[in-house]
Order: structure tokens, then sequence, then C-alpha cells
């Protein structure tokens, strides 16, 4: 197993799609999807593609959600932005069954089962490392 924690830009280059449980703030999936990664999010019991619309008139952008039918049958990368006693049923839930190789915690949240879990399923996790504040200085190729 490889934790990539010393260089997320290395986890970044290799993920397309993003699955986001949660986010602390719109910058997040912003941020993402104006670097090129497709976005998914999950909220209880549904599953959306996030796109991105930009607002010229208060030079920002609006998230707009499109509804899917079924969960996505995969992403690379599930970020999770919720508290420690849900990161397992995360796991089992969302990681496992779209194949995603890497979970990311994102801050101000943290984990003390993810390194297990990591380990268990052969993961790569990353943690304590804004995914937005990397994304916004990141381009896909």
């Amino acid at each position: 197993m490889q934790l990539f924690d010393p260089d997320p830009i290395v986890v970044l280059s290799s993920v397309k799609e993003i699955l986001l449980v949660d986010w602390p703030n719109k910058s997040l999936p912003g941020n993402l999807i104006l670097a090129g990664f497709t976005v998914f999010g999950y909220s209880p019991g549904k599953y959306t593609r996030v796109h991105v619309a930009a607002d010229p008139a208060n030079n920002d952008f609006k998230l707009n959600f499109e509804s899917l039918e079924e969960q996505p049958k995969h992403v690379d990368m599930v970020c999770i932005y919720r508290p420690d006693e849900e990161i397992e049923e995360i796991t089992h839930k969302h990681v496992l069954p779209m194949h995603a190789k890497i979970m990311w915690i994102q801050p101000p949240a943290h984990s003390s089962v993810a390194s297990e879990l990591a380990r268990k399923y052969d993961l790569s996790l990353v943690q304590n490392i804004d995914l937005g504040d990397l994304a916004s200085r990141f381009k896909r190729d």
C-alpha cells in the first residue's frame, strides 16, 4: 500500500473522477471542476454530478447539480468531510463499491480509523491537506 501524504500532487495526477461525501464550502467542488476533474456529490439517498456555471456579474461561479439515477460505477477517489465515526460506513457504502483507490479526508475533519481501513483494503490515504486549496493551483493535462 502507498500512502501519499508526502506528495498529494502525485495523488491528483492519478485521479480523474472524485466523489465528495460532503464538503465545507462551494470552493472545494468548484476548484476541482475548474482544475479539470469530474466531480460527483453524495447527499443522503442520492448522487449528483456537479457542474460549474460562471457568474460574471459577481466574478464568481455557481454550482449546478445533475441528479443521477444510480451510484457512479467508478471513481478514482472519495473525498470525505464527515465525522470520524462515519468513515467506516462511508468506506463500505462508497469507496469499495465504486472501486476507489484513494480516500482523502478533508480538513478540518480528521480520522483515526482511516489508516486502519486504508491498510485493510489496500487504499491510499491523504489527510490534513486541503483538497480545494490544492486543486486551485492544479490543472489536469
